[in-house]
């Protein structure tokens, strides 16, 4: 097997500091777009996720250094929440949304979160 050099790499503590360098070098075009009918899209740019992202994570890593579980299909709200709690320093637990409501109550103890966003 040849040698090759490896890539360069950048340590990071959390997802802020890649996410913020997006945020600036793509600020009006869509980040993210999700199906809010089943003919009709909705976009977000990056920079709107910036300010939302941002507060959210700030707001979370002053209340919240715990487990926080999130309970949503995947959508724009679910990567926004997932996003700004790792970038809070806490500890995200996707939960399904399929099972039933007696299972998801099982997971959600088990958890231990102190926080549920649906």
């Amino acid at each position: 097997m040849d040698n090759y050099p490896l890539n360069r790499t950048e340590s990071l503590r959390n997802l802020k500091k890649p996410t913020d360098r997006r945020i600036r070098h793509f600020g009006d075009k869509p980040g993210f777009k999700s199906m809010v009918k089943k003919t009709e899209k909705e976009s977000v740019t990056y920079e709107h996720f910036g300010g939302q992202f941002c507060a959210l994570a700030n707001t979370l890593q002053r209340l919240c250094k715990e487990k926080i579980a999130v309970l949503n299909e995947n959508s724009y709200k679910w990567i926004l929440s997932c996003v700004a709690i790792v970038s809070s320093n806490a500890t995200v637990i996707p939960l399904n949304k399929e099972p039933i409501k007696k299972e998801r109550h099982f997971f959600l103890e088990r958890s231990e979160a102190a926080v549920l966003f649906y």
